[in-house]
């Protein structure tokens, strides 16, 4: 069985360390709920600190395309202000 039965990329072998698992759902009376159900790797509560890396890194991975493609839409936009070469 993986140690994780979601991440088909992570190996049997491997130690889990850290969890980061939000979870957003609409209770059966119709309210938004958001939970927190990060852990350790010994399905304890992670420390805030932790939840702060994992959610700061996540935000990083996330932004990341925006931001390379912010870069490359600026550096088409400076070679169509270069003049041609003759």
């Amino acid at each position: 069985m993986s140690v994780c039965p979601n991440c088909p990329e992570i190996p049997d072998d491997a130690v889990i360390l850290s969890v980061l698992h939000i979870v957003e759902y609409l209770d059966p009376n119709g309210e938004l709920v958001k939970a927190d159900y990060s852990h350790d790797g010994a399905d304890q509560e992670l420390e805030l600190g932790k939840v702060l890396e994992l959610a700061e890194w996540a935000k990083a991975i996330a932004v990341m395309p925006l931001i390379v493609n912010m870069i490359e839409d600026e550096d088409d936009e400076d070679d169509e202000e270069k003049p041609a070469k003759v």
